[in-house]
């Protein structure tokens, strides 16, 4: 069994920054956003040459470079034998990006393959290996008072069908990344939010570093 981890929130809190501490040949990053990475030398870690780095934002596995394909390959593959983490960057852009490519689709058939797709996806994850960590990076929806106060906090995702699913019931550890415009964190138990993880595992709020969450979560795993 895999470890699985949902990290949301809104852009520039720092999200695909907090993977800049992973070692870079022992992790694999899924971009689905397309805009590479943000921290300086991302471009000599993550490449085609390293073979851990590829863009693309399809799901139909009918695709042999969609992400449920690539992933699979990744995390069952003997060549990525060394990888123990894969980053999926970003599950909002999955959905949105199928949306706009089916728009023209009547009826609701096309949210119910994406809602299948999606759960099918972070489902799955959680098979692979026992070595392996998959992360999953997304956007956040707020639920705020007619005064712009925030209410509740969640993933977002596209369509009824996800929202009835709820996808982080599919996780253990869901992290929301916040900023205060000085530091950038993750709170990691649910207040206002949809934010978890196992108990005793992770202060309430963490610096925004997955290599640090990773190795507090296997430590925790081994106690």
């Amino acid at each position: 069994m895999s470890r699985t981890i949902l990290i949301y929130g809104q852009s520039g809190v720092g999200k695909t920054t907090s993977c800049r501490n992973l070692d870079p040949a022992h992790t694999f990053y899924i971009d689905c956003d397309g805009k590479g990475l943000s921290w300086q030398g991302w471009r000599k870690q993550y490449n085609k040459d390293n073979q851990n780095y590829i863009r693309t934002d399809l799901v139909d596995t009918a695709a042999s470079n969609s992400v449920p394909n690539i992933l699979n390959i990744v995390a069952t593959g003997e060549k990525y034998s060394h990888i123990d983490t894969i980053i999926v960057d970003g599950i909002t852009t999955l959905m949105v990006t199928d949306e706009f490519r089916r728009r023209r689709e009547k009826g609701f058939d096309k949210y119910q393959d994406l809602a299948a797709c999606i759960f099918t996806l972070c489902k799955k994850a959680v098979s692979y290996r026992d070595d392996l960590t998959v992360v999953f990076i997304g956007h956040v929806d707020i639920d705020r008072d007619i005064n712009g106060t925030e209410l509740f906090a969640q993933v977002k995702t596209s369509g009824q069908k996800l929202k009835k699913i709820v996808l982080e019931s599919l996780f253990t550890t869901v992290l929301y990344a916040k900023s205060d415009g000085d530091q950038f964190y993750f709170e990691t138990r649910a207040g206002n939010s949809t934010a978890k993880s196992p108990i005793g595992a992770l202060p309430p709020v963490i610096e925004n570093d997955i290599a640090a969450v990773i190795n507090l979560l296997k430590a925790y795993e081994e106690e």
